[in-house]
């Protein structure tokens, strides 16, 4: 039997809300700003830029959290 850890599963569920909330980010800012503002607004370029910014610090925390990790596996008879 395997069972992961408190501290590995709150660490997954902070990475996968993570990846989630980039993910909502990047469409919002795709759907919203790119796709309906950037032809008819000068300013939606800059939006989008700042939300590139963003959504980049969101990448590289992800890579952080989603690094490898050195665990201690303990093996008892059952």
């Amino acid at each position: 039997m395997s069972l992961l850890s408190e501290k590995a599963t709150e660490e997954t569920r902070a990475l996968t809300g993570l990846v989630r909330k980039r993910a909502d980010l990047f469409f919002l800012r795709w759907r919203q700003f790119e796709a309906a503002l950037a032809t008819e607004y000068q300013s939606a370029s800059r939006v989008v830029s700042s939300l590139d910014l963003l959504i980049d610090e969101m990448q590289e925390r992800t890579r952080m959290l989603g690094a490898f990790h050195k665990y201690q596996v303990v093996v008892s008879p059952g």
